[in-house]
């Protein structure tokens, strides 16, 4: 009787991938910017041919347990490869896998991670594509795949790494801070060189609406988890400046695509935003009043009362050491990793599907909000101060939408969400001093502060009725209407 084979049992990589339900759109680029890097150094630093298919069925797996467990992710997928075991890899050879895939994180368990290398043949190789993989991660730490390698060079002792990336993605600068293990684990160093591009997102008319809008929600789901760490560090007001405009951003997503989003945790991702929002606005109020009061044309009604603007000062810091708090408390760590779920795993699979282009969807939102704008008229013509911000609310939501999704409008955009941004702005200045007439008033400040306030609001609100007088003439509401009436002729 002729012998047979046994039939290998475990699971390949990509079964297992799917099983896990793993951000292939990432780990896979992640993978071909390993091979790539590994590829340029593997004859300098004498790495072997076999360490190739180890580096990459590495980097497909790195995130394979972020499904099942986002905040601890690495323990769970080396769990997960290490109980299936992977078909076509000896035993040793999944070793040498987990070891690279837990040294992949911002900061890797170093206790872990020394013992599973020790735990192979070739430990000094391990933390070598260790060190590639946490490079090429950081490559695509915008999990966007809009970064790419134009080329790597070895000269003046150094292996020098040029990315091509888009402002303000962080991808350069988080593959910088990810080379720590590099410099110590190779010979060489490594110098990364950006050559920046310009924006980050640019949604096209005809890709299916989910990928488009799992694309946007992206590029502000990095801003917002940068600028919590920093802002809950320290008294930054960048971060809590940029932190302001991702909640406004990712809410404005969220809430504008309700359909598209449905059955997934879109929703409660947008509660929880809304939530945060209340939460840091009396930090960004206090900031806002403090800049009030420290601006030239108040300094005079300010001579005399010193004492009344260490207190206002004070209770600025108080605010901020609040907000800390909050941006410490586990209410923001829940709602960044169920955003981080949301995007990573429930629209990762289903946003590469076809379905409705995005185009018509996004067009026929920014046309509900501006209908929603024209509604509420009267509150624009208005000089109550809460019917004014209201109105700026229904403003700022269009202009919003409108310029996250500009490359599907027409070509008249710019003049259209630059003639939003002049009003609301100067509604901005108008509820702001709104806000500090009442604060003043409170906190009994110098009759002349209050009394400056008054005379800027005046000027502010003639400012805004000339302005609201002009965009109200019929050439100009038709020209604003057929910003989304008009569909594109060709892809942006």
């Amino acid at each position: 009787m002729a012998w047979r084979k046994k039939k290998d049992s475990r699971p390949t990589v990509e079964a297992l991938c799917a099983e896990h339900r793993n951000e292939e759109s990432h780990t896979r680029y992640v993978a071909s910017l390993a091979l790539q890097i590994f590829d340029a150094v593997r004859a300098p630093f004498n790495l072997h041919r076999r360490d190739r298919l180890i580096l990459e069925t590495a980097a497909r797996l790195h995130d394979i347990g972020y499904a099942s467990a986002p905040g601890n992710h690495i323990v769970e997928g080396i769990g997960i490869v290490q109980k299936a075991g992977l078909r076509g890899f000896t035993d040793a050879q999944r070793n040498e896998i987990i070891a690279i895939m837990a040294l992949h994180a911002p900061l890797p368990d170093t206790e872990l991670a020394g013992r599973l290398a020790n735990n192979t043949s070739h430990p000094s190789h391990i933390f070598q594509l260790g060190a590639i993989l946490r490079v090429a991660d950081a490559i695509d730490h915008s999990h966007l795949q809009n970064s790419k390698i134009l080329d790597i060079r070895i000269r003046d002792g150094m292996v020098h790494l040029r990315i091509s990336a888009p402002k303000g993605s962080g991808n350069p600068e988080r593959a910088m801070a990810k080379s720590d293990l590099w410099q110590r684990v190779f010979a060489l160093g490594l110098v990364i060189e950006p050559v920046w591009r310009g924006v980050t997102v640019r949604p096209r008319n005809a890709e299916p609406a989910r990928r488009a809008i799992r694309r946007l929600l992206l590029a502000h789901y990095h801003v917002l988890r940068t600028s919590v760490r920093r802002a809950a560090r320290t008294d930054d007001e960048k971060a809590l400046h940029d932190l302001r405009i991702a909640v406004r951003f990712m809410r404005r997503i969220l809430e504008a695509f309700q359909r598209p989003l449905r059955k997934t945790s879109a929703e409660s991702c947008a509660d929880q935003l809304r939530s945060l929002a209340k939460k840091i606005s009396p930090a960004r109020d206090a900031d806002v009043w403090v800049s009030l009061l420290s601006r030239p044309r108040y300094a005079s009604a300010l001579v005399d009362a010193s004492e009344f603007l260490d207190r206002q000062r004070i209770e600025q810091q108080r605010a901020r050491v609040e907000l800390r708090a909050i941006l410490n408390d586990t209410a923001t760590t829940t709602l960044l990793t169920q955003l981080g779920v949301l995007l990573r795993t429930e629209l990762a699979g289903t946003a590469e599907k076809r379905g409705r282009p995005f185009g018509p969807v996004a067009r026929r939102q920014v046309r509900a909000l501006w209908k929603a704008m024209l509604e509420k008229k009267a509150w624009a013509e208005s000089r109550k101060p809460n019917s004014l911000h209201s109105f700026r609310i229904r403003l700022r939501r269009l202009r919003i939408l409108a310029t996250l999704v500009a490359p599907v409008l027409s070509t008249d955009r710019t003049w259209f969400i630059e003639t939003l941004r002049e009003m609301e702005r100067n509604l901005g200045r108008i509820h702001d001093l709104d806000v500090a007439l009442m604060r003043a008033a409170s906190v009994q400040a110098p009759p002349a502060l209050i009394s400056a306030f008054a005379r800027r609001r005046r000027k502010e609100m003639k400012r805004f009725r000339a302005l609201w007088a002009q965009f109200n003439r019929s050439s100009l509401l038709k020209r604003c209407k057929a910003v989304f009436q008009k569909p594109l002729t060709a892809e942006p």
